[in-house]
């Protein structure tokens, strides 16, 4: 606790790659590509309970953000050939 390490068997770097990548790819292919360059093997498993856990912070996020602002009366165009 003193030094602030992850609760989790993953370091904050390497949660950060994880993040990043299962953005674009699914699990097993992040994990493959993770093995490949740091020769660290991940389970899949390890790496869903790590997006539910970022998935609690949704609600929050949206919480802080300002409420949207109301329609403009301007008219929009769109011609279609």
């Amino acid at each position: 606790a003193r030094l602030k390490l992850p609760e989790t068997c993953t370091s904050f770097l390497l949660q950060s790659w994880n993040e990043q990548l299962m953005i674009e790819q699914p699990y097993a292919q992040t994990n493959d590509l993770l093995e490949r360059v740091l020769e660290v093997r991940q389970s899949v498993q390890t790496l869903e309970r790590q997006q539910a856990g970022l998935s609690t912070c949704v609600d929050a996020f949206w919480a802080q953000q300002p409420p949207p602002t109301p329609a403009s009366t301007e008219t929009l165009v769109v011609n279609t050939v």
